[in-house]
């Protein structure tokens, strides 16, 4: 079951699939945008077998701190590693029958939490199935020592010597804007998501007509006032007779 490793995380966002998740270099990275990504694994099994494995985020929980997710300081938003709540959905974590050298993708997409919109370094990993004794746990076998005097054998539970089960890690890193984050119950036109400076364009277009507005409204004053002067005119002329 060795040598079956994650080669990279890939990047699934923007209007090709193939942008980063991070709003700081990609433009179409908006706020409440669902980041998609791909795990690309290979099994390079000595035994040239199918193997099956586990896909997992590594570490279930972040450490406290008291002032956690401030601007500064331990436990800030941003800080490698930390979760925050970050929102996990696999296409699937039991990868059995993973083929010998072939190169497979499993999809999954992140969603964004209340607590940040920066997350650095977040670390997957899978893990042979067969060989993992639980869900939060990496240790496979604990050293076995047996007296030949008494003949008992007695369990080594130092880590130095645990056996841990076969696995193998990768890590991403997803970015949304820091402004307001979107709901995902707004609808967003599909122009909004393939051009970034539509909400700019719509804002000129809306002062453009403000002004086009305001202009033809003082137009229409001036009208009324010049039609109301010719009445005057035309009664003091008829006043005059």
């Amino acid at each position: 079951e060795s040598a079956v490793t994650i080669v990279d995380i890939v990047p699934r966002c923007g209007p090709t699939h193939n942008l980063p998740c991070d709003a700081s270099v990609n433009p179409y990275f908006l706020s409440g945008d669902v980041a998609s990504f791909g795990v690309v694994i290979q099994n390079l099994s000595p035994t040239e077998d199918l193997a099956a494995y586990t896909l997992m985020v590594k570490n279930a929980y972040d450490p406290y701190h008291v002032n956690s997710y401030q601007s500064k300081g331990n436990g800030r938003c941003g800080t490698p590693g930390q979760l925050s709540g970050l929102q996990f959905t696999f296409s699937s974590t039991d990868l059995s029958a993973i083929p010998f050298n072939q190169l497979v993708e499993v999809a999954f997409t992140v969603s964004a939490s209340e607590l940040c919109n920066d997350f650095v370094d977040i670390e997957l990993m899978i893990v042979s199935t067969c060989e993992m004794p639980s869900a939060n746990s990496e240790v496979f076998q604990y050293d076995m020592m047996w007296d030949s005097v008494s003949g008992q054998v007695s369990v080594d539970y130092n880590a130095a010597n645990v056996r841990r089960a076969s696995n193998s890690t990768g890590m991403f890193t997803v970015r949304w804007p820091s402004n307001r984050r979107r709901r995902t119950s707004e609808v967003v036109s599909e122009d909004t998501i393939t051009n970034p400076h539509m909400e700019d364009r719509l804002a000129a277009i809306e002062l453009a007509l403000m002004k086009v507005f305001w202009v033809g409204l003082s137009m229409v004053a001036v009208a009324i006032g010049l039609l109301v002067l010719m009445v005057f005119r035309m009664f003091g002329k008829n006043d005059t007779l």
